[in-house]
């Protein structure tokens, strides 16, 4: 039951294809209680929850409500039966990205390419799994923004709902707590949720580097971190082999964590585009 997500690519000739959408919406309003029907939010979106309890400190919050998987039609009827009179305070969102694809090698191998060739500038936490399927690029936080990652659950972006035997998806999500950090990425009412440019958000926040031949990687790591530029290719091979296996999380190159170590090195690796990742790495 796939409903129309707000970005879906299919990448031709492949059986390939990618969903953005939003994972989790939270806000706030300032009435107690919806000046419409939830009933007319439940058919676009997973579900939706209502928490009556108001923040301290914050007389302006007297409705809480969650949205899990919206697609668009869903925002778009919250913001109209909102209307003008209704203030909203928008303070979390999961911004996701799923690649879909029905054969589970190809998806458990572009989560290791993933962990492979990922930089998310500016963060500086060790990228760590937690109970050995998702991976966090930082530190959870009540305030501010993570990068989660996993491959071993079925797509639910856009009201997907998914059956419990559908396959996998590589889900990568940005999650942002706060108003100040949420404005810092474009988002600071629904007009900006529904009109959110998926695409220049991952542009600007993610970097996805080419890793070359462990010969060459050993060169270049000689050339930036110190060692002999002109020496034999088994020694690069085995400085290549060195760094690599020195920055293995269940034994999985985790390019972030050696960054943090050697930053430089984020200048010297080539950068790919979203979809030239997505091709090297679905027809090795």
């Amino acid at each position: 039951m796939r409903k129309r997500p707000f970005v879906h690519h299919p990448i031709a000739p492949s059986d390939i294809a990618y969903d953005d959408g939003y994972d989790l919406i939270r806000l706030f309003l300032d009435r107690p209680e919806l000046p419409f029907p939830v009933s007319k939010l439940q058919p676009h979106c997973y579900a939706v929850s209502q928490v009556t309890r108001q923040p301290k400190y914050q007389s302006n919050r007297k409705l809480g409500i969650e949205i899990f998987q919206p697609n668009l039609k869903c925002l778009e009827v919250l913001r109209e039966g909102l209307g003008q009179e209704v203030g909203v305070d928008i303070v979390y969102a999961e911004i996701g990205r799923d690649v879909l694809h029905d054969d589970q090698r190809i998806i458990k191998h572009l989560e290791a390419a993933f962990l492979e060739c990922a930089e998310i500038p500016y963060f500086r936490d060790l990228v760590l799994p937690v109970e050995e399927t998702t991976w966090y690029f930082s530190r959870r936080k009540p305030i501010g923004h993570v990068v989660a990652m996993y491959a071993d659950k079925p797509s639910k972006l856009n009201n997907s709902r998914p059956n419990s035997y559908d396959p996998a998806c590589l889900h990568i999500e940005w999650r942002t707590s706060g108003k100040k950090p949420l404005q810092s990425i474009g988002i600071s009412s629904l007009d900006d949720l529904i009109n959110f440019d998926f695409d220049r958000h991952w542009k600007d926040r993610l970097k996805l580097h080419d890793i070359p031949s462990r010969t060459k990687l050993g060169k270049l790591l000689a050339t930036v971190i110190g060692g002999m530029p002109d020496a034999s290719p088994t020694a690069h091979l085995k400085r290549a082999n060195t760094w690599l296996n020195k920055h293995r999380k269940l034994k999985k190159f985790v390019l972030q964590n050696a960054l943090s170590v050697n930053p430089e090195m984020a200048l010297k690796l080539p950068v790919m585009t979203w979809l030239e990742w997505l091709y090297a790495y679905t027809n090795e």
